[in-house]
């Protein structure tokens, strides 16, 4: 049997000589003095292996070491090794740690700080256009899931919310769809705000679909409300009597036939003014696959061309009709409300005369008209006209391809035909009709 240690006092201890000495109570309890300083440390004696120390931190009295000393005494009694288990209760703490570190910044992580990292990183290097995506995003998902931690959001939260908007609006819910999901795949991709279960899941979509169908099958097509073309030169000449930056921009719209994205973005380098042609831009344009320039190719007339010509050039701007130049030299063209508001004004100056008399609201009320429908239905109305004669006069191929309508099924591989020169002809003699009776260069000169 071993030699037992004797049990030491307090008083004894501190009598104790420089140098290493057992105080007693449990075997292989030590303390080591040196100069002013003291520690007392356990000796574990391990199988097949040397003895190895471990030392007590901040234990002072023979007490508290004895206490520390029988924990290891019995943890080394049952084959655990003190130094191993140290290391797995730091791993296990540092893990918690870092798990609650994570759950607190998911925490505060809302889906809208979460959007607003994306829109920086992802949207504005990809996208010419990035603030209008982030608009619809901003004006339809913030307000119900904006301040919701992302992690949190649920099939449910989503199903929810894209049930009511495609509803309302489908063509705004895919494209607020589109990037919230593109979001939520650059998280789980960025792993900055840990692994984030995407909440569009086939179930979902399960959910959705249907919502997606009621949209087409229980909202009838309804014509948008157009000026008749008999009132089409009282609202040109209206138009250029304005201020208002964006009355020349409804006017070109007018003149060329087009859509309001299509005229709100276009761009110098889209202009070809030698050859009194405008390619629109895929990035504006509606059918995003219509790759071939052609079926994109707007022919100009005299007086659109005498617009764009009258418009000055800004330094850094590629937007013919910008709407302001930020105190960076961003160029910002005009928003999608922008043609609304403008009629609006309107007709609340003019006494709401600029509305469509075949198209009424709820109440039995003619409806305002809109920048769509002038544009283009009542292009396509004055060039089917059978009163004019225009109906006779004009190709109604023609006339769809001003429009930009190709429905050819095999792309254009039988008939090449683009029917320029009646294209033209027809542009040309739209605008004649806009703008009868109407000096333009002196509207133009007393507007620049």
């Amino acid at each position: 049997m071993p030699k037992q240690a004797k049990l030491l006092t307090d008083k004894e201890i501190r009598s104790l000589t420089l140098g290493c000495h057992a105080v007693g109570g449990v075997a292989g309890l030590y303390l080591r003095k040196i100069d002013n300083s003291q520690c007392f440390y356990f000796r574990v004696r391990r199988k097949g292996g040397k003895p190895r120390d471990w030392y007590f931190k901040g234990i002072k009295s023979v007490k508290e070491a004895r206490i520390e000393a029988r924990k290891l005494a019995d943890m080394v009694s049952h084959g655990l090794d003190p130094w191993e288990v140290e290391r797995q209760k730091a791993k296990e703490l540092e893990a918690e740690k870092v798990a609650k570190e994570l759950e607190e910044k998911r925490r505060k992580t809302t889906f809208k700080r979460v959007f607003d990292a994306f829109y920086r990183e992802e949207m504005v290097r990809e996208l010419s256009r990035p603030e209008a995506e982030y608009n619809r995003v901003r004006n339809y998902f913030f307000p119900l899931l904006g301040e919701k931690p992302i992690g949190e959001i649920s099939e449910d939260d989503i199903h929810s919310l894209f049930a009511d908007l495609y509803q309302k609006a489908a063509p705004t819910a895919q494209r607020v769809e589109r990037y919230v999901k593109k979001c939520f795949k650059w998280v789980n991709r960025s792993k900055r705000y840990g692994d984030i279960q995407i909440p569009f899941t086939d179930d979902y979509l399960d959910l959705v679909r249907p919502a997606k169908k009621a949209y087409k099958k229980e909202c009838p097509v309804r014509n948008r409300a157009s000026l008749p073309f008999e009132k089409i030169p009282d609202l040109c000449k209206s138009l250029l009597k304005r201020s208002d930056y964006s009355a020349t921009l409804f006017l070109f719209s007018i003149l060329t036939a087009t859509r309001s994205q299509e005229t709100r973005w276009i761009k110098w380098q889209d202009l070809d003014i030698a050859n009194e042609k405008w390619v629109i831009s895929l990035e504006s344009f509606k059918v995003k696959d219509r790759v071939n320039p052609d079926h994109r190719t707007i022919y100009l007339s005299t007086q659109a061309v005498e617009i764009l010509m009258s418009q000055p050039k800004i330094n850094g701007c590629s937007y013919v009709f910008p709407r302001k130049i930020k105190p960076n030299g961003t160029a910002v063209p005009f928003g999608d409300n922008a043609f609304r508001a403008l009629i609006e004004r309107m007709n609340k100056e003019d006494g709401n005369i600029w509305i469509d008399p075949h198209q009424l609201d709820e109440e039995g009320r003619p409806k305002m008209i809109t920048q769509h429908a002038t544009a283009r239905s009542t292009f396509r109305t004055w060039g089917r006209d059978f009163k004019s004669g225009n109906i006779h006069k004009y190709d109604s191929q023609a006339l769809e391809y001003c429009l930009l309508h190709f429905e050819d099924k095999y792309n254009g591989a039988y008939d090449r035909n683009q029917l320029e020169p009646a294209r033209r002809q027809i542009m040309q003699e739209w605008a004649d009709y806009c703008l009868k009776d109407i000096d333009l260069s002196e509207y133009l000169k007393n507007t620049a």
